[in-house]
């Protein structure tokens, strides 16, 4: 039986959804049949342990924004010259562009670029981003062997319109460990009030994920007199001119920072509802998550359709609308009933959200 070498490109490899389920595949898949090793620009990624301890190679590599792009190129290539790997798959937006190249150049049969956002959060100057974007999609195009995302506007992001006609396309979803959802004993994490409603956000703290206007409804909690408040999980570089501006506003009976958490899950079903006014997104996970928990979530409306489960639980508004509308939305949703365990479970399967059906999918297309 041939076993299949394959090598998960995915930046530094911090805490996060996507990190957490592709790590799931090492941890998880028939170790007759595939050997994942990954690599990392921090030689302490978060789930470094994880890796190493479920017997899959770590790599750590420069870091090509700190230490240059060609020490990386040269440092990617020798690990991939080396493994003598089947498979690259990579997660790198327009970076990926990069490694299908020298995935090509080390002779790698098979190449995956695999999308996951609908935008390029980088600084660069405008007209350099697009001439960087051009280049990379051309070279994607060019040298990969296969086009995933995790929705189809993810993909078409990345690839170009054309791509929902290249039968090399699929679109294969974020997903969740349902087993960390519905279970029996837990104790109680949010520090909770009777007569309030918590709304739960999970996400970094950066510009993308617009806590500042999560703050600006908050004010319109404060101002209306309700008892609803944020329960934040997440760190970031924004997290400390939160805790200023909450303390500046006199916000904090209204939003609770409980910072990087392994327990989301648990977090999640102690909530009332779900809150993502995110400037792009590809598949939240969070998303996903929040429905798992069964919360109601009010999205921005430009998020993908792909991630509504069906059972009435997701609620857009454009982020045009003011603060005093999505907390008007809030207001409404908070008091919506959950759904029951077996509803949530069978919209889970049927849209293939569980990590075992994002484990299978993934399986299939390394053997190809």
């Amino acid at each position: 039986m041939k076993k299949y070498k394959i090598l998960i490109t995915a930046g530094a490899l911090g805490m996060g959804g996507l990190e957490n389920q592709l790590v799931y595949l090492g941890k998880h898949i028939d170790r007759s049949k595939f050997q994942i090793d990954y690599t990392s620009t921090d030689k302490d990624a978060y789930y470094k342990q994880d890796i190493i301890e479920s017997g899959c190679g770590f790599y750590v590599i420069p870091d090509p924004r700190k230490e240059g792009t060609m020490k990386y190129c040269k440092a990617l290539f020798q690990i991939m010259k080396d493994g003598k790997y089947d498979v690259v798959h990579s997660q790198e937006l327009f970076h990926s562009g990069i490694e299908m190249f020298l995935a090509w150049l080390a002779k790698i049969p098979k190449r995956i670029a695999h999308s996951h956002s609908t935008q390029d959060g980088s600084k660069r100057n405008e007209l350099l981003k697009s001439i960087y974007h051009q280049l990379m999609r051309m070279s994607i195009l060019l040298f990969a062997t296969d086009y995933l995302a995790c929705s189809k506007i993810a993909g078409q992001f990345l690839y170009g319109k054309k791509i929902l006609n290249n039968k090399r396309f699929r679109v294969v979803v974020n997903s969740v460990e349902i087993n960390h959802f519905f279970k029996e004993s837990k104790q109680q994490i949010i520090p909770k009030k009777s007569d309030w409603k918590y709304v739960i956000h999970v996400g970094r703290f950066a510009d993308v994920k617009n806590h500042d206007f999560m703050l600006d409804i908050a004010k319109q909690f404060k101002r209306n007199n309700l008892k609803i408040a944020f329960v934040f999980v997440g760190d970031g570089e924004l997290y400390n001119h939160c805790l200023e501006r909450v303390k500046k506003e006199e916000l904090q009976n209204y939003v609770i920072f409980l910072g990087q958490r392994r327990d989301v899950a648990s977090i999640l079903e102690e909530g009332d509802a779900f809150v993502l006014p995110s400037l792009y997104e590809g598949m939240p996970l969070s998303v996903i998550e929040a429905q798992t928990a069964g919360l109601p979530c009010l999205i921005a409306d430009h998020i993908a359709e792909e991630v509504d489960f069906g059972i009435n639980l997701i609620y857009r508004c454009s982020l045009k609308k003011d603060s005093f509308v999505w907390a008007k939305k809030i207001e409404e949703i908070v008091g919506i009933k959950h759904p029951e365990k077996g509803t949530i479970i069978k919209a889970v399967h049927r849209k293939g959200f569980d990590v075992t059906d994002f484990q299978k999918n993934m399986c299939k297309i390394y053997e190809e």
